[in-house]
């Protein structure tokens, strides 16, 4: 069985920040697509009032760079081609327990022991959920509006979804009715938590906007829990490069020339030939 991850709100922010930098609309090219489409309508607006989900897009490859280790991550945002544009997204949230916990063991239903944590009973809240007939734990951060879910499941397979399959069943899980338990524990044992991931987001290939299309999208996550806290980080790459025949053909000079001044005397004022050996740049006009 092999953990995994994906992260709707980074993609969205990366999308919605290269439609404000092209100033242009994106086009799905199939109904997966479209679903995020739908998504950037729905969550958009409401994510760009958290300031602490952050979106850059650029074509200069370094100054996505500048962005990444200003925001505490690596700058190793793939290099862009000639006319491309770059976009990334991060969030990195930290989030302390309410109260620290304390180092234990426990054993798991594959029959092996694990390093875990335990903290007290009125720092977690447990719901039985109805869509899933498993648990929800709810567990308390000293991080303004942000909880940590657990969600167990007796019905429902988790490791059998990915992508933006496994986003779509936490919504339904935030969106489905619970119960809460009348907590009969005195202790919460939780497993410490230490996970990373990079991989392709090729759900968004092809996606169009203006001339241009997506050519390539990365994601990364991270996840770790321990005692004290937890914390939970995402970001996008998106590249989006545009087809030669849809970019305006440049003419460019590179013979040596004449370069005159004319004006309505007749006469040209200053006529200079130059060659090679002048092509450089001057101090100062």
């Amino acid at each position: 069985m092999t953990s995994k991850s994906f992260d709707l709100a980074t993609i969205l922010k990366a999308l919605s920040t290269l439609r404000a930098f092209l100033e242009q609309e994106w086009t799905a090219d199939n109904e997966q697509q479209r679903m995020y489409l739908n998504y950037l309508s729905a969550f958009g607006p409401k994510l760009e009032t958290f300031s602490d989900i952050k979106g850059f897009a650029s074509f200069e490859t370094s100054q996505i760079n500048h962005f990444l280790t200003q925001n505490g991550q690596p700058g190793d945002f793939p290099e862009l081609g000639i006319g491309d544009i770059g976009a990334t997204s991060i969030f990195d949230l930290l989030m302390n327990w309410q109260v620290v916990g304390e180092k234990t063991t426990i054993y798991a239903h594959d029959g092996n022991e694990y390093p875990a944590f335990s903290l007290p009973a009125d720092q977690v809240r447990i719901f039985n959920n109805v869509l899933t007939q498993g648990e929800v734990l709810r567990i308390q951060t000293v991080l303004p509006g942000s909880s940590l879910f657990i969600c167990t499941s007796d019905k429902l397979r988790f490791d059998t979804l990915s992508g933006l399959n496994l986003v779509k069943i936490a919504m339904s899980i935030m969106d489905s009715p619970m119960s809460e338990y009348s907590n009969p524990y005195k202790f919460v044992n939780l497993p410490m938590i230490d996970y990373g991931d990079h991989y392709a987001v090729s759900d968004l290939h092809g996606m169009r906007i203006g001339v241009g299309s997506i050519s390539n999208a990365e994601q990364r996550m991270l996840f770790r829990m321990n005692e004290k806290g937890a914390r939970m980080m995402a970001r996008t790459d998106i590249n989006v490069s545009f087809c030669l025949e849809d970019i305006p053909p440049s003419y460019t000079v590179t013979t040596p020339f004449l370069a005159f001044v004319g004006r309505s005397a007749g006469v040209p004022f200053g006529t200079v030939y130059c060659d090679y050996d002048v092509w450089k740049e001057p101090a100062e006009l």
